[in-house]
């Protein structure tokens, strides 16, 4: 069993999430605006200032193992009209496993259901939005029981993206039918 703890990022982490970040696992699906939209969250945060997104670091049995962004959400907002949210608390996740030889194992869906569980524990709904050819992480988010609501382009990548919809705190824990 793994042992997940998770903490707000430092600014002696910098370095290890732009190294994280240029890695191609990661590269691949973080790019553009998105990418440029991240650095000037991390920027602000680790300068004092007020950020919407929480930078998170989650750490495997003490190693350092993933760079966790989470962002309240107005479930009024538009571009959530499709989703059936549960309350009024919700949350976006975005999360980037740092080293690829730790993908492929089930960690990822482990540390994901941890974070649900021990950082989000008052939100209603998580949401996600991965691309549609991101095959890995829609499995992923699929076993926890996120369900994909509808596909979208997105503004920050025009590519097709899944708005992908979980719950919470019901089916953490609960392996999907």
């Amino acid at each position: 069993m793994n042992a997940f703890e998770f903490c707000s990022v430092r600014p002696d982490q910098k370095p290890l999430i732009l190294s994280w970040l240029a890695r191609p696992h990661i590269a691949e699906w973080l790019h553009g605006d998105g990418y440029g939209y991240t650095l000037e969250s991390l920027d602000l945060l680790l300068s004092g200032g007020a950020v919407e997104t929480s930078h998170t670091i989650a750490y495997r049995n003490g190693c350092a193992f993933a760079y966790v962004l989470s962002s309240r959400v107005e479930v009024t907002e538009t571009r959530y009209a499709a989703v059936p949210f549960r309350g009024s608390t919700a949350f976006s996740i975005d999360v980037f496993v740092g080293d690829p030889a730790d993908t492929g194992h089930g960690y990822g869906t482990e540390m994901l259901r941890a974070f649900l569980t021990n950082c989000l524990s008052d939100a209603s709904d998580a949401v996600i939005d991965p691309e549609v050819s991101n095959e890995r992480a829609v499995h992923v988010y699929s076993k926890l029981g996120f369900r994909i609501v509808e596909t979208f382009i997105a503004p920050w990548h025009p590519v097709p993206h899944f708005l992908m919809h979980m719950a919470l705190p019901a089916v953490i824990g609960r392996t999907p039918e």
